[in-house]
């Protein structure tokens, strides 16, 4: 996954992300698993579930796939 990639997946759901924090509502977890299937496979990821939604830090994603998270945020 490329950079541009994550941004536009980001952008283009109703995702609301702070300090790199994404929170991904539940009606929304379906696609985002299936868009981060490769990462997830491999055992996974922390988060934080909520009355609404999945919290999640955006830095793990990133790492896994080589992208630095300020070009995500910057752009």
């Amino acid at each position: 996954m490329t950079e541009l990639e994550l941004y536009k997946f980001l952008e283009g759901e109703d995702y609301e992300h702070q300090d790199y924090i994404i929170w991904i509502p539940i009606y929304s977890l379906e696609k985002f698993c299936a868009f981060f299937k490769s990462y997830l496979i491999d055992g996974g990821i922390e988060c934080r579930l909520k009355d609404d939604c999945v919290a999640l830090d955006i830095y793990t994603i990133c790492d896994f796939y080589g992208i630095n998270p300020e070009n995500i945020y910057g752009k």
